[in-house]
């Protein structure tokens, strides 16, 4: 007797693919299919929500310092949600690295801080 073989029509949600069949449990497993980072990412609300925080949260593990601490912890956890965790390896000179290069002038000048260059180097 020959096997008979047979197609199960299965609905994939839209913006998910299937990555494994789970025989056990019947079921198909899926994981979301993820944007650029620079498609869901656009406000601070966002950063938030990728990273399962709130801002009242986050002022809350700041509440009693200083404002700047808080804010340089935000710039920190955006520079990690928009590098999506990449990490410059320091010690890999294959592997380009940018940074900003500021200027800082004498007290009786105007400007006193100024932005001067943005440097792209291998290390």
């Amino acid at each position: 007797m020959k096997q008979q073989t047979i197609k199960v029509p299965v609905t994939i949600p839209v913006g998910f693919e299937a990555v494994e069949l789970d025989k056990s449990a019947n079921e198909i497993v899926c994981k979301e299919i993820l944007k650029p980072v620079m498609e869901r990412i656009k406000t601070l609300d966002d950063v938030f929500n990728e990273n399962n925080i709130t801002g009242e949260e986050i002022e809350n593990m700041f509440d009693n310092l200083s404002d700047h601490f808080m804010y340089q912890f935000i710039a920190e956890l955006i520079c990690e949600t928009l590098n999506e965790g990449w990490q410059p390896d320091w010690s890999n000179s294959n592997e380009e690295k940018c940074f900003l290069w500021f200027k800082m002038s004498d007290s009786s000048s105007a400007s006193g801080f100024s932005f001067d260059v943005c440097g792209s180097w291998y290390s």
